[in-house]
C-alpha cells in the first residue's frame, strides 16, 4: 500500500492507440488520471441523463467508485442494462464495436477504468510472500487473468499485516487511508491519502498497519506481466 502515499508524475504520453477514444470524444465526461508504458488511467462521470458520444476501448478493468444505473447502446442497436453498487470491480474485453452509454439512474455515476496498453510483455513472478496466502482474512482476490490480478484490501481499525510484496499496478482508494510499517529493510513507513485516490505503485515489500480508527479499504489492479516494450 506504500504505493499510494502519493502520485507518481508520470508523463502523459499520447493517447492510446484505438479509434474514437473516449477522452477525446467524451471530454467532459472522462479524464486522464495518469498513464505509463502499461497502463492508461481514467475516471468517467455522468450526472443523471448524461450521455456519451460514440466511443470504442481496449481491454479494461475498473471499479465503479458510485452507485451506477447505466445503459450500454452500441453502433448496430445492441443494448445492455447496467447495475452496480459502489466499490464493485469488473472486466471487460476490447470494445471495438463503437457504444454510447447512458446514466440512466437518479444520482452521479463515476468509475476509475484501467485501459491496457499495447500487447502484454513476459509473465512477472508471482509476489513472494503473497499477501493472499499469508493475509487471507484481509487480502482477497476479486479477480483474474493472465493480464492482471484484482486484489481489494480490507484492514480494520488498527489490524496489522504481515510482512508481504506487492507487484507493480494501480490502487485506487474507497475509504481514506493511514498506515504506519516498515519496509522489507526495517526502515519506519506510514502513508495517508483520501477516499477516492488512484495511483502507480511499483513492486515492493512492507509490513503495515491500519493507524486509523476507521476500517480501511483498497482495491489493487496488480499487473500480471511487464510492459509490452522497455520503459523510456
Amino acid at each position: 500500500m506504500r504505493g499510494i502515499i502519493g502520485l507518481l508524475g508520470c508523463t502523459i504520453l499520447s493517447t492510446a492507440a484505438f479509434a474514437q477514444d473516449p477522452v477525446v470524444v467524451n471530454a467532459d465526461h472522462v479524464k486522464v488520471e495518469f498513464q505509463n508504458d502499461q497502463v492508461r488511467v481514467l475516471r468517467n462521470r455522468y450526472a443523471p441523463g448524461e450521455k456519451s458520444s460514440f466511443h470504442t476501448h481496449p481491454a479494461r478493468v475498473g471499479v465503479w467508485m458510485t452507485d451506477t444505473h447505466t445503459r450500454s447502446t452500441t453502433a448496430d442497436g445492441k443494448v445492455a442494462e447496467i447495475t452496480a453498487s459502489a466499490g464493485k470491480t469488473f472486466w471487460i474485453d476490447p470494445l471495438t464495436q463503437p457504444h454510447m452509454v447512458e446514466n440512466i439512474g437518479d444520482r452521479p455515476s463515476e468509475a476509475v477504468e484501467i485501459e491496457f496498453i499495447g500487447k502484454p510483455g513476459a509473465p512477472l513472478p508471482a509476489p513472494s510472500p503473497d499477501p493472499v496466502k499469508i493475509d487471507p482474512q484481509h487480502c482477497k482476490v476479486e479477480f483474474e487473468n493472465d493480464q492482471v490480478r484484482v486484489l481489494r484490501w480490507t484492514v480494520p481499525p488498527h489490524e496489522r499485516a504481515p510482512l508481504h510484496e506487492h507487484g507493480p499496478g494501480v490502487y485506487v482508494l474507497l475509504t481514506d487511508l493511514w498506515t504506519k510499517g516498515t519496509d522489507a529493510d526495517g526502515k519506519p513507513t506510514e502513508g495517508k491519502a483520501s477516499a477516492g485516490a488512484v495511483a502507480w505503485g511499483s513492486a515492493h515489500r512492507h509490513a503495515d498497519e491500519n493507524a486509523s480508527d476507521n476500517p480501511l479499504e483498497v482495491i489493487h489492479f496488480e499487473m500480471k506481466t511487464a510492459p509490452a516494450t522497455a520503459p523510456k
